[in-house]
């Protein structure tokens, strides 16, 4: 199976999932090689990616 950008995984749960917590819970099932940190910096870049910043989320 190809390994898929941990940035593109988040771009794709965002499109499926509303929930944070699924989010991140799919993320580390599609990656579990990966740490929060590396899970924190896929989330910035994609969110970078479609324009939004943190605060225009709460």
């Amino acid at each position: 199976m190809e390994e898929v950008d941990p940035i593109i995984t988040v771009l794709r749960l965002v499109e499926e999932e509303d929930d944070g917590n699924a989010i991140a819970r799919r993320f580390f099932e599609h990656h579990p090689d990966l740490d929060r940190a590396a899970f924190l910096e896929a989330c910035s870049v994609a969110l970078d990616i479609i324009g939004l910043k943190p605060s225009q989320l709460h």
